[in-house]
């Protein structure tokens, strides 16, 4: 084999690169700053004398309940299981909404939100519901309300909790998620355990019933078979 000669002095070895070599991705950026919070409520039709007030709490890992305020009166409340340290809650109250042909509202309206260190919204509370107490519209008759919410894919008001219960001066109900709450007049809710509540009431007592029937009736048997299985032996 021929050997390489010296290399020519001002010249260098260019080598090629084996494989081209994609540049890495730049990290994720975390939000930094304050907490994106949610714009007030939108304008409701007709709402142009409502009065809206805007209110943010910091949360603890402790269960906490605040104030739902409107002109600086109390108008309900809302309740935060534990374990949502380092969030946000941010809420909306609009009192005075007028009442449509489509649905008839209470007359409050509550927008909440609970937002993340990071800025992001938190949406499922499945394993420790929310409770939300809004203000009973005076001179209604509260056996048909329920608590209701704004459904963002329909555009529509719909129940989420057909069963509330009375405390003072408020109806109060749970729900798994966030957005706008309202007591919707004309649901088909049962506040202090009324028509809304019966179903799984008497659900519940049918149950019962049917269970005890069935161990009555196995016990009747039983007496029955032990009976005639002693009087066969008496007479063998």
């Amino acid at each position: 084999e021929e050997a390489l000669g010296p290399m020519p002095a001002g010249q260098s070895i260019i080598l090629a690169p084996v494989r081209s070599v994609e540049p890495l991705p730049s990290p994720t950026k975390i939000p930094s700053g304050p907490p994106i919070l949610p714009s007030p409520v939108p304008n409701f039709p007709g709402c142009g004398s409502c009065a809206s007030e805007e209110n943010v709490q910091n949360l603890t890992n402790e269960k906490a309940e605040f104030p739902l305020t409107a002109n600086g009166i109390v108008v309900g409340s809302v309740s935060i299981p534990e374990g949502f340290g380092d969030s946000t809650l941010d809420f909306v109250v609009v009192t005075g909404v007028p009442r449509e042909e489509s649905v008839t509202l209470g007359g409050i309206v509550v927008d909440i939100q609970v937002i993340d260190s990071f800025g992001f919204p938190i949406t499922d509370f499945s394993d420790n519901p929310i409770e939300v107490c809004i203000e009973k519209p005076k001179g209604e008759d509260t056996k048909d309300i329920c608590l209701g919410f704004f459904n963002e894919q329909t555009n529509q008001w719909e129940c989420e909790d057909n069963c509330l219960s009375e405390q003072s001066s408020t109806l109060c109900g749970e729900t798994d998620h966030l957005t706008s709450f309202a007591l919707l007049l004309d649901g088909t809710g049962g506040a202090g355990g009324g028509s809304g509540c019966s179903t799984s009431t008497v659900s519940f007592i049918f149950v019962w019933l049917s269970i005890a029937l069935i161990a009555a009736a196995i016990i009747i048997i039983s007496i029955a078979v032990v009976a005639i299985e002693t009087k066969y032996q008496l007479y063998r």
